[in-house]
């Protein structure tokens, strides 16, 4: 996978993070548009994708079970929506480590990011009271 197309994947695994429709049928699109310019075989990518992280079966295994752990907690109704879709991106970014390469830094990167812009956004309201 080239680097455009690499730069389009992480836009659109970022845009689905944050729930914002219209950026991720934008992202969509531009990464189909970087996937054609490129003459890219989804099967190749995704075998690629399986070298670094694993089979998919095995990440949404473990996926899943850290979800639903998290789900199953009596506190998890009480947190907001961005509070909840961290901690579901994290425990994927979790299960890409586990499932697969676990020197790949930039999952580690996306947990810290994902955490950081919960912790903003706390900063910020505490700031504004």
């Amino acid at each position: 996978m080239n680097t455009q197309m690499q730069k389009e994947l992480e836009r659109l695994e970022f845009s689905v993070a944050g729930g914002d429709l219209e950026m991720i049928n934008k992202a969509m699109t531009d990464f189909r548009l970087a996937m054609k310019s490129e003459g890219t075989n989804v099967n190749e990518m995704l075998a690629g994708r399986e070298t670094r992280y694993g089979s998919f079966e095995g990440h949404a295994e473990i996926s899943q079970a850290l979800k639903l752990t998290m789900q199953d907690r009596a506190k998890w109704p009480m947190l907001d929506d961005d509070q909840r879709e961290a901690l579901e991106m994290i425990a994927h970014k979790i299960a890409r480590i586990l499932n697969g390469d676990p020197n790949y830094a930039d999952n580690w990167i996306d947990i810290a990011g994902y955490a950081t812009l919960v912790a903003n956004r706390l900063e910020k309201e505490d700031n504004a009271s």
